[in-house]
């Protein structure tokens, strides 16, 4: 008669643990794997973003898009602009992958893009604010002062994109501009946020792109190369044109 051998409920136990053990030892090496990833594919979202605002720039007499602009009683924000035109169309491209909600953010705008939605108001189509790119809107893309590239004296040190977060929201992360807050102080809209590890993913006005680290996102304006509310002209000032 053949003898059948099982577990023993202590070996049970010692299997489980031993399991646990290793759980434990890789997932922080899983974890890490899985922010670089992140981190690399945010860095090339920031390529193709800073890309298609160069093509707008090469058909628009190298001015910077408005970020915000009235069109047919509603509001045509930078980011619907440019993908109205042609030069930014992969959603998945508009939102770090290290947020929140990032795939229904995607499924979202990509509804609006199949519809023809291009326009929002204070209650409809606002999916356009949600975008992960902080556009430099004061000193680039205010509409009655828009910049041309021509303008910008130092592109390797001139902020067009960063991230940035609404933290006064409960139903969304993003926001689609950069608040400076030497001009709109009291605000939280826009702020510079870090989903990175304090990395934060910024892309210049040459075309490269970055992840410079802040100290914390309680002080994010503290540091080179964000500073903010400097004077103009200020080498550590990398918002301005100088």
């Amino acid at each position: 008669m053949k003898k059948h051998s099982s577990f023993t409920l202590i070996e049970l136990l010692v299997v489980i643990a031993m399991m646990a053990i290793l759980a434990a030892m890789l997932l922080p090496a899983l974890n890490q794997a899985r922010t670089k990833a992140q981190q690399s594919s945010c860095i090339n979202n920031y390529k193709q973003g800073n890309l298609g605002m160069q093509m707008y720039q090469q058909e628009s007499e190298d001015y910077f898009p408005a970020y915000s602009q009235a069109e047919a009683g509603k509001t045509l924000a930078w980011c619907a602009r440019l993908t109205r035109g042609g030069y930014l169309n992969n959603t998945r491209s508009f939102f770090c992958p290290s947020i929140r909600n990032s795939r229904n953010y995607e499924s979202y705008l990509q509804k609006r893009i199949t519809e023809g939605n291009f326009l929002l108001t204070s209650s409809s189509n606002l999916e356009w604010y949600y975008v992960s790119y902080g556009y430099n809107w004061y000193y680039l893309g205010r509409a009655s002062a828009l910049a041309k590239t021509t303008r910008v004296k130092q592109p390797s040190a001139t902020i067009v994109f960063a991230e940035s977060k609404d933290p006064g929201s409960t139903s969304h992360d993003r926001s689609y501009h950069i608040t400076q807050f030497k001009h709109h102080t009291g605000t939280t809209s826009g702020l510079m946020w870090s989903f990175h590890n304090n990395g934060v993913s910024v892309g210049w006005a040459d075309g490269h792109v970055s992840q410079p680290r802040i100290n914390s996102n309680a002080n994010a304006y503290t540091a080179d190369p964000f500073i903010n509310g400097g004077t103009e002209g200020d080498a550590e000032n990398h918002w301005d044109l100088q």
